[in-house]
């Protein structure tokens, strides 16, 4: 399967320690309001703020699919039932440290019987690490694997092979999120951009050029960083 990597952004909200929802990321007011992840720590302590993760894309939401939006958590009926939201800001969450939506569920696939499925998959321990270690990451890059399908064609075999026709008619028909054998979602850093003076000011003046084109409307402008920052 063709992997491609898809940028992610990183949130961070407080919670308690409770029986449903442990947590284990916490920062300890008594001692220089250090990020910590103790994977021992099993009661809260109220000198400590508690924290879950939560990987969340753009990525448009379907049936089924958690929302982040305004710093709380949606399922996707209750988000689309709201009589008059504002449908801004808001993401799909792709993984995460809180047990609560980590829990697996039961899917019935035919009459016949049915197959445990996760809600959500996880984020490994080592990030969970890194995360602390650095203070905070705002976002990163996460595999995902296309799935494909082979169209039944009629085939000329006196001018190609089956298998190269095969190949040749593989389409990928979805991207799906890749995990472990864990189902931990596997991460990578984002490799920030760096410019020298020049092209920094070559791409100023190109947006100049661009905008005086199309107008400085915001979603124009963020457009435009987006495609060439």
């Amino acid at each position: 399967m063709e992997v491609n990597r898809k940028r992610a952004k990183v949130h961070r909200l407080p919670t308690g320690v409770t029986h449903e929802s442990p947590s284990y990321i916490y920062i300890d007011r008594f001692n220089n309001d250090k990020l910590t992840y103790d994977s021992h720590q099993s009661k809260e302590h109220h000198d400590c703020t508690y924290f879950h993760l939560y990987f969340t894309t753009d990525e448009e939401i379907k049936e089924g699919d958690k929302i982040l939006w305004e710093g709380k958590i949606y399922d996707y009926q209750e988000f689309m039932s709201m009589k008059t939201p504002v449908y801004t800001d808001y993401f799909k969450i792709i993984a995460t440290t809180d047990p609560k939506l980590l829990k697996p569920q039961i899917k019935q696939v035919n009459w016949i019987g049915s197959e445990r499925i996760w809600s959500l998959p996880q984020i490994p321990q080592s990030f969970i690490e890194e995360y602390c270690k650095a203070g905070g990451i705002d976002k990163v890059l996460v595999e995902y694997e296309c799935l494909t399908s082979t169209n039944t064609i009629v085939l000329d075999f006196s001018k190609v092979t089956a298998d190269e026709a095969i190949k040749s008619d593989r389409k990928c028909i979805e991207s799906r999120l890749k995990t472990d054998s864990n189902n931990c979602i596997i991460i990578h850093p984002v490799e920030e951009k760096t410019y020298s003076r020049k092209e920094v000011e070559s791409k100023l003046q190109k947006f100049r050029l661009y905008s005086m084109k199309f107008g400085l409307e915001a979603n124009v402008s963020n457009k435009w960083i987006k495609e060439n920052l």
